[in-house]
């Protein structure tokens, strides 16, 4: 089977194109949760970084373990900070850092 010059033109195209779509997808999606949780959103951004340099740095068979005792120990440290800011400090818990929390779960 031979490509001709617009196959190759048109898969390169495409592969760059879609690269770039999710590029954008990603700073527009950093950008909303910024300007919507301000502060806030280090608390969704961090689990997502991390997951990120597991998969990267991790061999296939150990990442699932390392991942979900990451997104687990994760989740723990943001409740326990709910719970000491509401009853150990008594401030009512910021409906951004709720919100953020709920996101977190899914």
């Amino acid at each position: 089977m031979s490509w001709t010059f617009f196959e190759i033109l048109y898969t390169r195209f495409t592969a760059r194109f879609s690269q770039t779509t999710y590029l954008f997808l990603l700073a527009g999606g950093g950008a909303l949760a910024v300007a919507a949780m301000g502060p806030y959103a280090v608390l969704i951004f961090t689990p997502a970084v991390c997951a990120v340099a597991l998969l990267y740095s991790l061999a296939p068979q150990q990442v699932h373990r390392w991942t979900f005792c990451f997104q687990m120990s994760w989740q723990t440290l943001c409740h326990l900070g709910l719970h000491y800011t509401e009853y150990y400090l008594h401030e009512p818990p910021s409906v951004r850092l709720s919100c953020s929390h709920l996101a977190e779960e899914e």
